[in-house]
C-alpha cells in the first residue's frame, strides 16, 4: 500500500481543470495525482479537505481487499 507522498505522485490522467476522463471531448494529459489535484483546486471543484479524504477511502478500499485477500486463501487452505 502507497503511503501519502507516494500516492499523490502517481500519474493520473485528467483534462485541463483535473477531472477525470469522461465521455467529453476534452484534451486529456497525464500528470501526478498532486498537480491534478492543484487544478481541481484551482478551479474551485475541489478543496484540500477533500483530498485527504480521497487518501483515505484508497486506504481503507486497500485495507478491505487484504483482508478478503486474506479470508479466501485461509479458506482454501481448509
Amino acid at each position: 500500500m502507497l503511503n501519502k507522498e507516494n500516492w499523490l505522485s502517481y500519474t493520473v490522467q485528467c483534462d485541463e481543470k483535473g477531472r477525470l476522463p469522461s465521455l467529453e471531448n476534452t484534451p486529456l494529459e497525464y500528470t501526478s495525482r498532486q498537480e491534478m489535484y492543484n487544478r481541481r483546486i484551482q478551479n474551485g471543484l475541489m478543496f484540500d479537505e477533500d483530498i485527504n479524504k480521497e487518501y483515505n477511502d484508497y486506504v481503507k478500499w486497500n485495507h478491505n481487499e487484504l483482508q478478503l485477500d486474506r479470508e479466501s486463501k485461509g479458506d482454501d487452505q481448509c
